[in-house]
Parts: structure tokens; sequence; C-alpha cells
């Protein structure tokens, strides 16, 4: 692959998949079979997606690409230059999302059936603790000046809070209804939480967190399941897929409200944008596409196909 070349990735959780994708020329390019990656079942290849990719993450180097595997209980550390499986660990039951501290060299796994926190040392690629937490653990984030892992508990609703030096449970803080993802701005000082409020007819929400009073500040409506988010890298605007929605939800963290909503594939989860923060892309579970959308008017740009049931995203600049 050229080296000088911007590549997305989507794990296709459908048909046990990674899509490799022309940043520039905006199409789907290749395709990782993980299947034939790791030689399941000898020579014999599933009709069905037996280990289903769902969460992705780079190194920061870009050489080094990180599957989060729902249906085989595994992560995968796939060497991205020569599309290798490295290493394969087990994790927790139904893995969901993955969060990494790259200076201490520790990755961090929801698992969603097991209702834990699965511990890897990537220094020795091996699993080294599985930590008790809430009823269906999703998104995660680690906060590196606190040391603190925040992940967010949709049964529960509540964040359990993790002392990252000993690995245990410290604390839990009350949110709204059907917690599914968090995000930290740069001073970690708060906490993005979006709330799915499931069975709700009024949307819903964004709920932003002081982390020191464990209280919420602000909620801020979006639309209909919001999931997944990012913050713009000057952190003047918040970006949410709403998932049964359809749409994008652009929020202007000054004004504190939702300023514009964008119609984007069916069921968004997946986000990423670029450096330069001009481009947004989101995967689209329900017609099997990535969005492009333009953040320099809001507009979309198009709904290109890749495989199916696509879920978590990677850029490569």
């Amino acid at each position: 692959m050229n080296k000088n070349t911007k590549y997305i990735y989507t794990a296709n959780t459908g048909e046990d998949t990674i899509s490799i994708v022309d940043y520039n020329k905006r199409c789907e390019i290749g395709k990782m079979d993980l299947q034939s990656m790791a030689k399941i079942n000898g020579q014999h290849i599933s009709s069905k997606p037996v280990i289903g990719p769902y969460s992705l993450m780079m190194n920061p180097k870009g050489d080094t690409l990180y599957s989060i595997n729902c249906y085989d209980n595994s992560m995968y550390i796939i060497d991205r230059e020569t599309n290798t499986l490295e290493e394969r660990v087990q994790v927790g039951s139904y893995p969901c999302e993955i969060d990494i501290d790259w200076h201490e060299h520790t990755a961090y796994v929801t698992n969603g059936d097991s209702n834990t926190l699965s511990v890897v040392d990537l220094g020795k690629n091996r699993l080294v603790g599985q930590i008790p937490i809430g009823e269906l653990p999703q998104g995660l984030k680690i906060g590196r000046k606190r040391k603190e892992v925040y992940v967010a508990n949709m049964w529960e609703d509540k964040i359990a809070v993790i002392d990252c030096m000993k690995n245990i449970l410290i604390d839990w803080i009350a949110v709204e209804s059907c917690p599914s993802y968090v995000l930290l701005p740069q001073d970690e000082k708060t906490l993005f939480v979006s709330n799915s409020r499931m069975g709700s007819e009024g949307g819903g929400v964004i709920s932003i967190l002081d982390l020191d009073s464990k209280q919420t500040l602000k909620r801020i409506p979006v639309g209909n399941i919001p999931r997944q988010m990012i913050l713009s890298s000057g952190e003047e605007f918040l970006y949410v897929v709403n998932s049964t929605g359809n749409s994008l939800s652009v929020i202007s963290l000054e004004k504190g409200q939702e300023i514009k909503r964008i119609d984007i594939g069916n069921m968004p989860r997946g986000i990423a944008m670029d450096k330069e923060n001009q481009t947004l892309f989101t995967t689209n579970i329900g017609d099997n596409t990535m969005s492009i959308i333009s953040l320099q008017d809001y507009t979309l740009i198009d709904n290109i196909k890749i495989g199916k049931s696509p879920n978590g995203i990677v850029l490569l600049e």
C-alpha cells in the first residue's frame, strides 16, 4: 500500500472483514478477510460471521491495527502494512469497545455480556485482568491526568470509574437513562455522555458531567439513540451520531445547544474525522455504507458502499 495515501478502515461485523477505503478516491479498494487471516476451522471458511469485528483502533505509528471481535470474544492485533494477524488475545464475553493507554502499553476492553472490563498488556499481548463493572458496559475513555477509566454502563444508568494504577472499580457516577458512550475533552475536567434514553419519544441527550463534583452541568437534546461522539480539534463543536434518527447532530459548545442536524446513512454508529476538521465519516449499519460529511457547509457529500454491518472506523493520515 502507498505510504503517502490516506486510508479509512471499517469493521464489518456482518461479514468478518475490515474494509479499506481510499480517502482521496472515496471508494473501497480492498478488504481484510479475518477468517482467512485467522484460518478458522483449518481451511474451511464459514458462510456466516464467526469473528464479528466490532471496534477498531490504530497505534500512533499507523502500522498496527487493533480489532475487537464480538463473536469470538477476542482482540486481533494486525500488521497493517502486510495485512497479517500478529496475535489473538482472548478477552471477555461479547467485547464491544476499546481504548488504549499508549504510554503504559495497556488496552482496556468493555465486555457487554460478561459485564467486565478486560485489561490487556500490549507489551506481552496477553490478558492480565478482568474487572467486574456495571450491566452492559459499552463506550469507555481513559483519563490520563487522573489515571482513571470511565465506562458507560447502558442498563444501569451510571458511569463506572476505574483506578488505572490498581485496576479496580473506585466510584460510580449516576447519569440519565441508557448511557452508551463517553468522551473526554483535553483538560479532562468534564465528561460528555451520550444518553440513548431508549423508548423516550423526546429523543436522546448529551450530558456534560463535572468530574470533580460528579454532577451534571448541562443536558443537550439531540436525535434518537445518540451513540458515538467526536470533538473538533479546537473543541468548539461536538458531533454526535443518532442511530435510529439516521442523522448527525452538530453541537456548539459555546452556545450549549444543537445548531444543525444532518441526514446521513441508515443506523449510523461509528464516527471519525480528518485532521483538518474538514470532513467527517460515519459507518451506517442499516445500509452497509459510510457517510462522508462536509464540515465546511454541513452537508452530506456521499454514502459509499462498504462491507456488511459496518461498526468501528479509524483513519490513517
